[in-house]
This record gives structure tokens, C-alpha cells and sequence, in this order.
């Protein structure tokens, strides 16, 4: 699960950056690591 969720993080991540939104990719990739660790 832990990878799992990591690994759906650095896509998202990876498809926001290629838009050019750099700050809103690290604030949703920080939300989902968060809510990710919080239901494990």
C-alpha cells in the first residue's frame, strides 16, 4: 500500500508539472501522502 500510494503521488506529480502547475502538483501530491498515511 505504502509504495502504492507513492507511486500514484509521482504520476500525479509528473502530470501537473507537465501543465507548468508547479505549486498546486506539491500541494495535491502533499494532500494525498497525507491522507495516505493517515488511513493506513
Amino acid at each position: 500500500m505504502h509504495g502504492k500510494s507513492l507511486d500514484n503521488i509521482f504520476d500525479k506529480w509528473g502530470y501537473f508539472t507537465t501543465d507548468g502547475g508547479f505549486y498546486p502538483s506539491v500541494l495535491l501530491s502533499f494532500t494525498n501522502a497525507w491522507l495516505g498515511f493517515m488511513s493506513i
